[in-house]
């Protein structure tokens, strides 16, 4: 680990299309941590939203444990999170590479499910997308900065931020000592 520091409790966070799934299976496989897709989590068929009191107990069992990756922004239950992480990874990505990357997945997605995602939950080019899409091209002028402010209140937690996808699989290389991750 990069000094000596094992990380038990990592948080992934990064705007939609940013490679926040991809990264945290990618430290699973290197660290045999339980990962928490918090999409898949949330998210009820048919892209039903839970009720805010199962969705928040959901994540305070989830942060009871001794381990977890969890992928996923979800503003509202981030500091649930924070108080029991010791890193945050968050992906700045440029724009252009997460409307790409969004538009990649929800096209593959025609053809291989997403286990990332509810099993009723299929992206399709819709409404829905667009209003995606829209989110997406905000997100780096609008919710990124909330995310920072929220985790600078948590000194205690280890944050890493990358602008590229290569440097954040670099640092989880380097993190894990393990040549083949």
């Amino acid at each position: 680990m990069i000094d000596n520091k094992k990380y038990e409790r990592i948080i992934i966070l990064g705007s939609g299309g940013s490679g926040k799934s991809t990264l945290a299976k990618k430290i699973a496989k290197c660290t045999g941590i339980q990962i928490y897709h918090l999409d898949k989590e949330y998210w009820l068929p048919n892209w039903q939203k839970p009720k805010e009191e199962d969705w928040h107990h959901k994540i305070v069992e989830f942060v009871k444990e001794d381990s977890w990756i969890m992928d996923g922004n979800y503003i509202d239950t981030l500091e649930d999170r924070l108080e029991k992480a010791d890193l945050v990874i968050m992906l700045d990505i440029k724009t252009s590479t997460c409307l790409r990357g969004v538009f990649l997945r929800t096209l593959k997605s025609k053809f291989i499910k997403r286990k990332d995602l509810c099993s009723d939950c299929d992206e399709r080019f819709n409404q829905n997308y667009y209003d995606f899409i829209n989110w997406v091209k905000a997100f780096r002028k609008e919710y990124f900065p909330k995310l920072i402010n929220i985790c600078l209140k948590y000194p205690n937690v280890d944050l890493k931020i990358f602008s590229t996808r290569k440097s954040a699989h670099k640092f989880v290389k380097r993190m894990t000592s393990k040549n083949d991750c």
